[in-house]
């Protein structure tokens, strides 16, 4: 899946980084701890 540029732009404003990423280990780094301190992981099954 491709994201176009708005889209990727969106997303990267709401993990809170400003701009684009390089194409490097450095810049994915940037997005993947963004996404790990912004979005909520629950990896616990919830019962009844």
């Amino acid at each position: 899946m491709t994201l176009s540029g708005e889209r990727l732009d969106r997303v990267l404003t709401g993990l809170g980084l400003a701009g684009r990423p390089s194409i490097d280990r450095a810049g994915l780094d940037r997005p993947y701890g963004a996404w790990c301190k912004n979005v909520p992981f629950d990896n616990t099954r919830k019962r009844r």
